[in-house]
């Protein structure tokens, strides 16, 4: 489960980098979801 929640955060981080939208809510949740899988 830990190893599957790294993956799946990884992929929404970068999308948001790329996305031209506003990654502001999204990307704030990509942080939180790493930073708690991270510990």
């Amino acid at each position: 489960m830990g190893i599957h929640g790294v993956g799946h955060a990884k992929t929404p981080l970068v999308s948001d980098m790329a996305s031209p939208g506003p990654p502001d809510l999204r990307g704030q949740r990509a942080t939180f979801h790493t930073v708690v899988i991270k510990p």
